[in-house]
C-alpha cells in the first residue's frame, strides 16, 4: 500500500475510534466514520467494507502494539518490574481517556457478532500471555513474587476490564488508579 493510503486507513481508524468511544459500537456508521475522517465514502469503502472491519482492525492493531512493546521491550532488557509499570501505566491512561477508552464498545461488539467475540477471546489470551511473561520475567529478576503468574494476569486482566466498564458509569480518578497500579504492584512485590 502506499504512503497516502496508509496515511488514510490510519486517520480512518483514529477517527472511528473515537466515534466508538464516544458512542459505542452499533450506533456508529460508516457515514459518521467518512464524516470524522473527512473523507469519501467511496474513500472509506476503498480501505473498508463494514464497520465490523474497522472495528475489528482497532482492535487487532491495540493487540500489536502491545505485543510489539513486550518484543521491544526484553530485546532492551527491560526490567520485568519496569515492564509492568510501564504497561499497566499506559493501559489506566487509555480507560481514562474518553477519547481512546473503547472497552464498552468490544464488549458490545463481542455480544453482537460472531466475529466479535472471537477477537474478544483472542485480545483477552493474548493480555493473560503479554502479563504472564512479563511477570514471569519479574520473578526471574526477583522484583515479584508470584506463585501462579497466569492466575494473577488474569485476576489483573478481570480488574482492568472491569475498570474500563465500570468507568463510564463511575468515573476514575487519575489519583484512584495511581492509587490501583500501586496496589497491585505491592501485592506482587518480592
Amino acid at each position: 500500500m502506499s504512503v497516502r493510503g496508509d496515511n488514510s486507513r490510519t486517520k480512518i481508524l483514529k477517527s472511528a475510534r473515537k466515534l466508538f468511544a464516544e458512542k459505542g459500537y452499533s450506533k456508529v456508521t460508516m457515514q459518521d466514520i467518512c464524516t470524522a475522517a473527512e473523507i469519501s465514502r467511496g474513500g472509506l469503502y476503498r480501505h473498508y467494507s463494514s464497520t465490523e472491519e474497522i472495528f475489528s482492525e482497532i482492535i487487532r492493531k491495540d493487540e500489536s502494539d502491545a505485543l510489539d512493546f513486550l518484543s521491544s521491550a526484553v530485546l532492551d532488557h527491560v526490567s520485568g518490574e519496569l515492564m509492568f509499570k510501564t504497561f499497566l501505566k499506559l493501559r489506566i491512561n487509555i480507560l481514562l481517556d474518553p477519547e481512546e477508552c473503547i472497552d464498552n464498545a468490544i464488549s458490545e461488539f463481542a455480544a453482537n457478532s460472531v466475529v466479535g467475540k472471537e477477537l474478544l477471546i483472542e485480545r483477552a489470551n493474548n493480555s493473560i500471555q503479554i502479563l504472564t511473561e512479563m511477570l514471569e520475567l519479574g520473578c526471574t529478576d526477583g522484583s515479584f513474587k508470584c506463585s501462579d503468574c497466569k492466575a494473577v494476569s488474569k485476576m489483573i486482566l478481570w480488574c482492568l476490564e472491569g475498570l474500563g466498564k465500570h468507568n463510564a458509569l463511575i468515573p476514575i480518578t487519575k489519583e484512584e488508579a495511581d492509587t490501583f497500579v500501586s496496589m497491585i504492584i505491592n501485592s506482587i512485590s518480592a
